[in-house]
């Protein structure tokens, strides 16, 4: 067993100086990993456009583990949205991903994002479906004139309540206010 495996797992907000490590974990995966899905050309374009460091404004947490950047995952508030998610090919299957995304699940609920969306790669599809998100629609994006397959997913991050459950819970309310009145009026009388 690997001894890193072991080591726990930090996940922080990145900063400036973390951002040619991210470049190198996303360049990495999608040269080992999406290459099963992609045609060559699809693939160098990806690895072509993701060469640079991120430029528009996410909020970008990284895991890390002995103090070595292992993965990263990015929201876009703006847009309600997933920017990405990536974990360096040598530390796959051990919840990395999976802490990552609900790091950025949580920031999301922070700001009152109740679904979030992701336009995910055919090779994260079975990632995110396993992490509760629900397939829209096959779609394609185009990158250095190149059509690349996608798929759009989307997850409920605040439960939606019925009309009833809401009438419920401000009757439940109600009842509440009035028995913390009585109690209050009854040992202000007795005083």
């Amino acid at each position: 067993m690997n001894h890193s495996s072991l080591q726990p797992i930090l996940i922080r907000l990145a900063e400036v100086a973390d951002a040619e490590r991210i470049v190198q974990i996303q360049y990495q995966a999608l040269q080992t990993q999406c290459a099963k899905d992609y045609t060559q050309q699809q693939l160098n374009a990806l690895l072509e456009d993701k060469s640079r460091k991120r430029s528009w404004n996410e909020t970008i947490f990284v895991a890390e583990i002995n103090n070595e950047i292992v993965g990263f995952a990015a929201l876009l508030q703006a847009l309600s949205s997933i920017g990405a998610a990536y974990v360096d090919p040598n530390f796959t299957r051990r919840g990395i991903g999976t802490k990552l995304l609900a790091e950025v699940e949580r920031e999301a609920m922070l700001h009152n994002i109740q679904i979030l969306g992701v336009m995910s790669s055919l090779t994260a599809r079975p990632f995110y479906e396993a992490n509760g998100y629900d397939a829209i629609a096959e779609s394609s994006i185009r990158v250095r004139g190149v059509q690349v397959p996608c798929i759009a997913l989307k997850k409920r991050l605040i439960p939606q309540t019925s009309v009833g459950e809401r009438i419920y819970h401000l009757f439940v309310l109600f009842v509440l206010t009035l028995l913390l009145f009585s109690i209050f009026s009854t040992i202000l009388l007795r005083l």
